[in-house]
Order: structure tokens, then C-alpha cells, then sequence
């Protein structure tokens, strides 16, 4: 007793498991190839990126804004311009409340004290152009 071979396929209708092919060994090998090095490639750079940081900055703990600065940083201004002293304080105050605003984007730290800072930086400015006209 002999086996019943399958029926015949109709020319043009094709068996569905031969329409999708599976990928050639090669075509698998050059994706798996292709993604290990991007991942060596990625962990390559972290690596190096870490590696090449300053000791210093290792943490956000090297930051240390002025939260209020002194006008006696500013330069003196010359005599008998006593009115100009004020906005150069606030300006130069706004000036370093943006600095470490900057300083904790730089080092992504979003806490309190970023918002702080712009807050500081936002009254310090209003008032040095209040003062400036």
C-alpha cells in the first residue's frame, strides 16, 4: 500500500508557507552582527564619555551657586553716580542666578534649587530692567 501523493498545486497558486520565505542565514547573521556593534559601539562611548570626565565633576555636588550675592563684587562705580550702583547689583545678581541655573540644567539636576535659582533669576532680572530706564 503506497502512499497517496498530495494533490497537485493550480500553476500561480502557491502554497501560502512558500510565500513567506524565511530569511536567509546570512541576511540573520549580518543584522546580529549589526546590532552587537552598536551596542559595543553605545557602551564604548558611555565608557569613554565617564572615563574623560574631570574628577571634580563627578556629582552635581561641585556646584555652588551664590544664592544671594554681595554688590561688593561689582566694580565700584565712579563718584557721583551712586544711581548707577543699583541695577548694576541686580543686573550682575541676575547674571549669576542664571549661571547656576545653567550650571544645574548642565549637570540635569531638576530639584528645588533649579527652581530657585530661575525664580531668583526672574525677580533679578524685572528688577535690573526696571531700574535700567
Amino acid at each position: 500500500m503506497g502512499r497517496v501523493p498530495p494533490p497537485p498545486v493550480p500553476p500561480g497558486a502557491e502554497a501560502p508557507r512558500d510565500q513567506l520565505r524565511r530569511p536567509s542565514r546570512r541576511v540573520v547573521a549580518q543584522v546580529a552582527s549589526a546590532l552587537a556593534l552598536a551596542v559595543v559601539a553605545g557602551l564604548g562611548g558611555i565608557a569613554v564619555g565617564r572615563g574623560s570626565q574631570p574628577a571634580d565633576r563627578t556629582d552635581g555636588s561641585a556646584i555652588h551657586p551664590n544664592p544671594t550675592p554681595s554688590v561688593t563684587t561689582a566694580p565700584s562705580p565712579p563718584s557721583g553716580s551712586g544711581k548707577v550702583q543699583a541695577p548694576v547689583a541686580s543686573c550682575l545678581s541676575a547674571l549669576d542666578s542664571a549661571d547656576a541655573a545653567i550650571s544645574y540644567l548642565i549637570s540635569n539636576i531638576r530639584d528645588e534649587r533649579l527652581s530657585r535659582s530661575i525664580q531668583q533669576y526672574e525677580a533679578d532680572r524685572r528688577t535690573c530692567r526696571e531700574r535700567m530706564r
